[in-house]
């Protein structure tokens, strides 16, 4: 009769299962599990409800995230600093807190406030942590025999336009032998630096969007500036076939970027303090897709001056507007400040002396 009463509660109460899940599982595990599953299967119970019957395995992620969050004291802004969802955030420190069948979370105050369990924990999560890396890092330099190698994560355009030169100088200057570069959209890229896939990233920033990355954790140097120009074709006088602003009745055409991606919302935050009118015509993720496009004639586009200044020097495109329709970039290297050592530490001397120096001096940089 209580075991009855028992799957009735379990089938019912999703929530306290939830809240309850550790005592929860060892009580199944010590009575009958067999039977129990059994019946879950027959009264369809779903899967995710079933896996609170096996031992939950510790991921890397919920210490780090954890972390995070008691730095932050909010879960919201300490999702977005770890590059998730809220809702899946809440639930790995859910898992975390499961797994050492404690509270470490107080989420009756605002801000939240951590436990005193919690407190014991913070330091012994930020050692782990910051060892496992230091022994994987370790551990790849002995595997490859020297201190030859470096990835890279860099949005595309910047992988194109930006980072080649200096991987020639790292070859010449740090001895790398291997590098490698993961171009991915920043949210991604960002990503990769987070959970420690890359040694670098490579990105553009502007005060109007701060980058997703916790500066506590990664140093950050200002490599070089750029900037979005508003491009176009010329007529056949020479002059931009689409200027800026445009009027009610002239609407400008525009090709720009897709609206979640970062030079999205960077010109789109531009556009919200400027009377213009304007008409999307075309989204895309990459800025040599949109090159394409306003070489072609469907509107006007913010282009990286990097990767456009070829261009403009050939004529096949002209600015749309003056000084005042241009968006400062500036380019910035992130690294895991655990990771500021051996092979790690000469390449960030190298991009070092870059930032002192200014804007692509490659040339002096040694």
């Amino acid at each position: 009769m209580i075991n009855l009463i028992l799957y009735g509660i379990i089938y019912f109460s999703h929530d306290v299962i939830s809240k309850y899940a550790c005592r929860i599982r060892r009580y199944l595990l010590s009575r009958r599990k067999d039977r129990i599953t059994g019946l879950f299967v027959r009264l369809e119970i779903p899967a995710t409800i079933d896996i609170k019957l096996k031992e939950i395995t510790l991921d890397l992620n919920w210490l780090e995230d954890y972390i995070c969050l008691a730095e932050i004291r909010n879960f919201t802004r300490a999702a977005d600093a770890r590059n998730i969802t809220q809702s899946a955030f809440s639930r790995r420190i859910q898992a975390l807190e499961s797994w050492l069948d404690i509270q470490l979370i107080d989420r009756s105050f605002c801000p939240i406030k951590i436990t005193t369990a919690g407190q014991d924990f913070l330091p012994q999560a930020k050692e782990l942590v910051s060892n496992l890396y230091s022994a994987r890092d370790k551990i790849r330099i002995k595997q490859s025999g020297s201190c030859s190698e470096a990835t890279f994560a860099v949005p595309y355009s910047l992988s194109l336009n930006f980072l080649p030169p200096h991987i020639q100088m790292l070859e010449k200057k740090c001895q790398t032998q291997h590098t490698q570069i993961v171009s991915d959209n920043l949210d991604a890229c960002v990503r990769h630096l987070n959970e420690r896939n890359c040694d670098y990233l490579i990105c553009y920033n502007h005060p109007s969007i701060p980058v997703s990355i916790d500066e506590r954790q990664f140093s950050r140097l200002d490599l070089s500036s750029d900037k979005l120009i508003p491009l176009t074709i010329p007529d056949l006088t020479g002059s931009p076939k689409w200027r800026l602003p445009g009027t009610p009745r002239e609407t400008v055409p525009l090709v720009s970027y897709v609206n979640n991606s970062y030079l999205g919302k960077v010109i789109t935050k531009f556009l919200n303090t400027k009377n213009c009118c304007y008409t999307i015509k075309h989204l895309d993720s990459l800025s040599e897709a949109l090159k394409v496009l306003i070489l072609q004639g469907h509107g006007v586009g913010w282009i990286p001056l990097n990767s456009a200044k070829h261009i403009l020097d050939s004529g096949q495109l002209v600015r749309a507007g003056g000084p005042e329709w241009e968006i400062e970039l500036s380019i910035s290297i992130y690294a895991p400040q655990e990771t500021q050592k051996n092979r790690i530490n000469l390449i960030w001397n190298y991009f070092q002396t870059i930032s002192k120096n200014g804007d692509y001096a490659v040339q002096t940089a040694y």
